[in-house]
């Protein structure tokens, strides 16, 4: 929760204790692997932060460690499977390993078919791995998706709409750019929601501000 909006300082000193608990119970019961889905994940993410996590004991770049740990819980039963999936993804993309994050996001989309989370995460990586047409046809679809369901807090559409407009802007569409950019800007969010709009708003402000130059005004 506290990652989530940026308090990684926080995040990381509290997460410190639970990860010491995790680590005890392991310990005990080296067959009890659901705790590998605490441990693996934070393993990688605070090697991933250790620069700004400097002052904290006992860090050293556990990044590939978390990784397999996480991987471990795969084949098992899915209350450990699943949320290990969800936590891989973002990693396997960090790690700029798209091909791994496309196959385990199909993998999961096989078990639950139209998911928002693993398709986002498909196109997201299609995308960064400069497959843009596949990216494009995954967020087309996934915004349609969102917009026929009757609750929709605009955020994966605010996201989706962020990469198309960058995928556009990169095959110098402009116009579509400019106009993916404009319906992103109209979305209206709640306090909460907003934290995590920011993050894409930016970068849907900083393409409308390039590809402008290229979108003639009458």
């Amino acid at each position: 929760f506290q990652a989530r909006y940026k308090k990684f300082l926080t995040a990381f000193r509290n997460g410190w204790t639970g990860v010491l608990l995790l680590k005890q119970l392991h310990e005990q019961d080296s067959a009890f692997t659901d705790v590998l889905l605490g441990l693996g994940t934070y393993n990688y993410w605070s090697s991933k932060f250790s620069r700004m996590l400097w002052w904290m004991p006992g860090l050293e770049d556990k990044r590939e460690e978390g990784i397999r740990q996480l991987r471990k819980l795969l084949d098992g039963d899915r209350i450990a499977s699943d949320p290990a999936a969800s936590n891989l993804v973002p990693i396997l993309i960090a790690e700029e390993h798209y091909a791994d994050a496309v196959a385990l996001c199909q993998r999961m989309l096989k078990a639950y078919p139209n998911h928002r989370y693993f398709t986002y995460k498909m196109g997201e990586a299609f995308f960064l791995k400069g497959d843009l047409s596949q990216a494009e046809g995954i967020f087309v679809d996934l915004l349609d998706r969102c917009d026929a369901e009757k609750f929709n807090n605009f955020i994966y559409p605010l996201m989706c709409r962020s990469y198309l407009a960058r995928s556009y802007e990169k095959r110098g569409a402009y116009h579509k750019a400019a106009a993916e950019c404009r319906r992103a800007l109209v979305y209206k969010y709640n306090a909460t929601d907003q934290v995590e709009a920011e993050e894409f708003l930016t970068p849907v402000r900083e393409v409308l501000s390039r590809v402008e130059k290229h979108v003639p005004v009458k």
